[in-house]
Parts: C-alpha cells; structure tokens; sequence
C-alpha cells in the first residue's frame, strides 16, 4: 500500500480516480445481478483505495 503513496500526486489523482470509476462500475454490476461476498469484498477495496488516493492527492505549488 506504502508503494501508492509513493507515486507522484499526479499519478495518484489519476490512478485514484480509475479505482474510484472501476468500483462504482463493480458496486452497480453487484446490485444488478446479485453476485455475492467476494465481489463486494473486492468492490469495497477498489472504492477505498482510490478514495484514499484521492483525498492524499496534493498539488505541488
């Protein structure tokens, strides 16, 4: 986890961003079709790593 931190604040603006994208794309497929633990474990993940992402992000002035 450390090494996402790590990246560049752009970098983690965008890739938060995707994983934020990618988990409300999941969380919508889950409440359509009834999938199960698993995949609103794994939702639940995407949606708090890029959340983290995001609110880390900070712009260099």
């Amino acid at each position: 986890m450390s090494a996402l931190y790590k990246l560049s604040s752009k970098s983690r603006l965008i890739t938060g961003s995707v994983a934020m994208g990618l988990g409300v794309l999941s969380l919508l497929y889950i409440y359509t079709y009834d999938t199960g633990f698993l995949e609103g474990f794994i939702t639940g993940i995407l949606i708090g790593v890029g959340f983290g992402l995001v609110m880390t992000y900070k712009k260099k002035e």
